[in-house]
């Protein structure tokens, strides 16, 4: 279908710039606009039959721009469908479908926009489960290294507690040695002061016998 609206259009472009050398008054399009569309389309139309469609592409749009015909909006649009452009490529067949709601070609236009639909609504929804399962993936990671984390942390705590029981099993904490000290004073300064104070009542009785 594409190639012979592509033909059809150059004859049309052709047969439009014949005219408007006999009648250039009644032209509603510059001629030297429409001539330079003219040359832009068949430069257009061999990119499209090599194969690139990138040039091809851009040499439709230019002509579209210098004569804004519905048939040019058409050979966009398949070029955008050959290059995959899908979004791009509805639009612009429901653009053509606006400007020209009695071409014959309508049926098979809306068919393939509908066909266009399913692929983008295909290329969406896996872009989606991409997306959803990169998040799944990035949450579980996070979860994984937050529990790493816990972990070392409860590790760090079961090795201090290790130590300090280590530590107070070798010996007495300072604090308690420290009052255990001092205790010992306590009890000896009161044998000390016991044993003076029995010495001093037996020197006292000895001092009446």
């Amino acid at each position: 279908m594409i190639r012979s609206t592509i033909l059809l259009l150059a004859l049309s472009l052709s047969a439009t710039t014949v005219a408007q050398a006999q009648n250039a008054g009644s032209a509603n399009v510059d001629a030297e606009l429409d001539e330079a569309a003219r040359i832009t389309f068949q430069r257009a139309r061999t990119a499209f039959d090599a194969g690139d469609y990138e040039t091809a592409l851009a040499r439709f749009r230019q002509a579209y721009e210098l004569s804004p015909r519905p048939q040019l909006l058409y050979n966009i649009a398949a070029t955008l469908d050959r290059l995959r452009r899908d979004v791009e490529a509805v639009a612009a067949l429901r653009a053509f479908l606006d400007a020209s709601p009695d071409t014959p070609d309508r049926v098979e236009i809306e068919a393939r926009i509908r066909v266009l639909d399913g692929i983008i609504q295909q290329a969406e929804d896996q872009e989606n489960a991409s997306r959803e399962a990169e998040e799944q993936r990035q949450a579980d990671e996070a979860r994984r290294v937050a529990e790493a984390e816990e972990a070392a942390a409860e590790e760090e705590r079961q090795r201090q507690a290790a130590a300090a029981q280590r530590e107070s099993s070798s010996g007495l904490h300072p604090a308690i040695a420290i009052s255990v000290g001092g205790a010992a004073l306590v009890v000896g300064g009161l044998i000390i002061w016991s044993g003076l104070d029995a010495s001093t009542r037996n020197d006292t009785f000895n001092a009446y016998v």
